[in-house]
């Protein structure tokens, strides 16, 4: 690969002209500019972006964790996040946690030896919390969505998940539905623990509560859900409704 030197000898100046030339930083006489020009096309030569970066002492870099890439959901996302970083020169960064806390550990430890100077984040476990604190001692600017946490100064971009809960259970019991399950999220998310705290509540203005026989985990998977649900409507004593805590779940 060609490196500075290689054009700096091949047109007889210094790195620094090359350098002055390449990123257009300083005055060089056209005649220098034409010799250094061709040099560079003679060698195919390219600044390194990450050097460049470095030396200005920023990545124009942005990551994205998302819980499951699977989900159309954060699919969607992500090519919206793509195109709004993009429209202020910045490059999205995409990590996929796969609703994994250590996972989430070790792309959280990436995004900040790449020095990326915004982060977008479905947070799936505590070790979210510290995202924005960089070995360094500063800040990167971080943004949750979906997910949030209690007591907790991070911006967020969240629905009301226990409303949501409450009033797809009341759906459920208007249609008549009295004995109504649950494939719950992970209930370490407060997408989770919020959707299931406002069905209990729902079912409590009632006069009811939920049979504890008929709550599965889901995991907010699929696969796990599908598993869940086939369990749930194979025995003798089944509910006449099933409550599913998210779209990807209710496919099955």
């Amino acid at each position: 690969m060609p490196t500075i030197k290689d054009v700096a000898k091949s047109a007889g100046v210094s790195t620094a002209t090359v350098s002055a030339v390449v990123n257009d930083s300083a005055y060089v006489s056209p005649a220098l500019r034409a010799r250094v020009l061709e040099a560079v096309r003679e060698f195919g030569y390219a600044p390194s972006q990450i050097a460049r970066n470095l030396r200005r002492g920023r990545s124009d870099l942005i990551a994205i964790v998302v819980a499951d890439l699977a989900n159309p959901f954060y699919s969607r996302v992500v090519c919206a996040a793509e195109a709004a970083v993009a429209g202020w020169g910045y490059s999205l960064v995409v990590f996929n946690s796969d609703e994994n806390p250590d996972a989430e550990t070790r792309i959280l430890t990436r995004v900040q030896m790449l020095h990326c100077e915004g982060l977008l984040l479905v947070p799936v476990g505590d070790a979210s919390q510290s995202a924005s604190r960089r070995t360094d001692g500063r800040r990167v600017p971080t943004v949750l969505f979906g997910r949030n946490f209690e007591n907790d100064d991070h911006d967020a971009v969240v629905i009301d998940n226990f409303v949501a809960g409450f009033q797809a259970t009341n759906y459920l019991m208007d249609l008549g539905h009295r004995s109504i399950g649950a494939i719950t999220g992970s209930l370490r998310t407060s997408t989770g623990r919020g959707r299931i705290e406002g069905m209990h509540a729902a079912l409590r203005a009632k006069g009811l509560q939920l049979d504890s026989r008929f709550v599965r985990p889901g995991e907010f998977r699929e696969e796990v859900a599908y598993s869940a649900a086939r369990n749930l409507l194979s025995g003798t004593e089944r509910p006449t409704a099933l409550y599913v805590a998210n779209g990807v779940m209710a496919l099955v």
